[in-house]
């Protein structure tokens, strides 16, 4: 769903209150102290689901219709590899539209960790900072080249039993 105010398939920027809102809940799972499935569940206020998963990653999700209308994420993914004790969460950004220039600035180290190869324009180019708990990695649709369209979280070390776990 595009941002209010988006024409022609371009997303519009939104205030820098509706951006903090996103800001806000990142820097709520970064100050998470232990990584959970149920932790993660209570920050976007929806269930996960368990998907089809393959020997020691369990794969979890949250779809659209399922996720609370003020999350300011229209999805997200949770893939838990017990065998290198490793989480990635991805977080679908919707309705707004913070600037790569905004978070650039809220995230000074940030470096290109990925771009389009020309094969579609819902491809993304990825800024990449490290932090103690992992890797925060924001990606930016070759669409809308200056709208935070994901943000994925790399959690080295989380509570794997906690996530895996409780079902």
């Amino acid at each position: 769903m595009p941002a209010r105010g988006a024409e022609n398939g371009q997303a519009a920027c939104v205030t820098s209150l509706e951006n903090d809102f996103i800001f806000e809940k990142i820097t709520s799972f970064e100050q998470m102290t232990v990584i959970s499935r149920r932790g993660i569940e209570s920050l976007i206020g929806s269930r996960f689901i368990e998907v089809q998963g393959t020997g020691s990653m369990g794969n979890f999700a949250i779809s659209e219709k399922e996720i609370s209308p003020h999350a300011g994420f229209s999805g997200a993914d949770l893939r838990v590899n017990a065998r290198t004790s490793e989480a990635i969460l991805v977080l679908d950004v919707v309705d707004t539209c913070p600037g790569k220039h905004d978070v650039l600035r809220r995230y000074p180290g940030a470096v290109i960790s990925n771009h389009p190869r020309g094969h579609a324009l819902d491809e993304e180019t990825s800024y990449t900072v490290e932090r103690q708990w992992g890797r925060l990695t924001f990606g930016f649709k070759e669409r809308s080249p200056d709208c935070l369209s994901s943000v994925t979280m790399v959690f080295k070390s989380p509570d794997v039993d906690g996530v895996v776990g409780n079902r």
